[in-house]
């Protein structure tokens, strides 16, 4: 009789055992995972995947937990066959920008550290992401300077070193400055023209990513080629009641202007 007993308790363990497995394995899906940077990874879902961070089981006992910005592609199966495989793209997702190929938009406000002065500029570089490591951008800025101002447009082409939530990238501009003499720093017997020239920045960028936009920060080193023509004149008064103005002064300057520059922006 207890042998019996014994027998019957130990058939309703192993059926409760092999229930609850079957259960268990209803939730079990196999994933594979397509990040932003091309890098794939294999492993097993505890629940099907919906959004936000995606948690996978890459081995029996470790658990790896992927940020959602960056993933591009998903696809994951039921390991019961009972659901048919899905993919779910987030192409649309600009998060992680150090691993996202496509069009960026970058504006940007700064300053300019010179010797004896300090001075503001603005500025946006639209570009594209070829891959992980080049991008190309077209920028313009204002640059404003001590006696004169300058709106250079350039071509910036990145390299990009980290590819992470945290992303650094070195970059050079090149480009030609259009530029003008400021209000105020002329008069009637001092007249100053200025003109633009070449352009030149390398520097390094720091940026945080978030979901649909980053923050940016860069530090560099400018050189601006201008020219400044001054002339001074003295005014001579003549019979009757009239002026005769005389120049006494004629000045050509060809001048490089160097500056540290740094911006702070946001990319979207």
């Amino acid at each position: 009789m207890k042998n019996c007993f014994r027998t019957t308790v130990l058939s309703i363990l192993l059926l409760f055992t092999a229930v609850t497995f079957a259960s268990a394995q209803d939730y079990r899906y196999k994933a594979k995972v397509v990040l932003m940077n091309g890098d794939v990874i294999n492993g097993r879902l505890s629940e099907p995947w919906s959004g936000g961070n995606l948690y996978l089981y890459v081995s029996e006992n470790t658990l790896l937990e992927i940020n959602s910005s960056d993933i591009r592609k998903l696809k994951q199966e039921q390991l019961n066959g009972k659901k048919s495989s899905h993919s779910l793209n987030k192409l649309s997702d600009r998060g992680a920008y150090g691993r996202q190929e496509g069009f960026y938009h970058h504006a940007f406000a700064g300053l300019s550290f010179g010797e004896h002065d300090t001075n503001a500029s603005l500025g946006m570089v639209n570009g594209y992401r070829f891959n992980k490591l080049v991008s190309l951008g077209l920028g313009v800025n204002y640059d404003r300077f001590d006696q004169a101002s300058a709106l250079p447009i350039y071509l910036q082409p990145r390299l990009h070193l980290k590819n992470d939530k945290l992303s650094l990238y070195c970059f050079t501009d090149l480009g030609y400055s259009p530029a003008w003499q400021n209000k105020g720093v002329g008069h009637d017997m001092y007249v100053v023209n200025t003109t633009g020239g070449l352009m030149g920045q390398a520097g390094m960028g720091y940026q945080l990513n978030f979901a649909k936009s980053a923050l940016n920060f860069t530090l560099g080193y400018k050189l601006q080629k201008i020219e400044v023509h001054s002339e001074v004149y003295n005014y001579y008064y003549t019979e009757p009641g009239g002026i005769l103005p005389s120049k006494i002064i004629d000045i050509q300057e060809k001048r490089l202007i160097r500056r540290v520059a740094f911006t702070v922006g946001l990319m979207l």
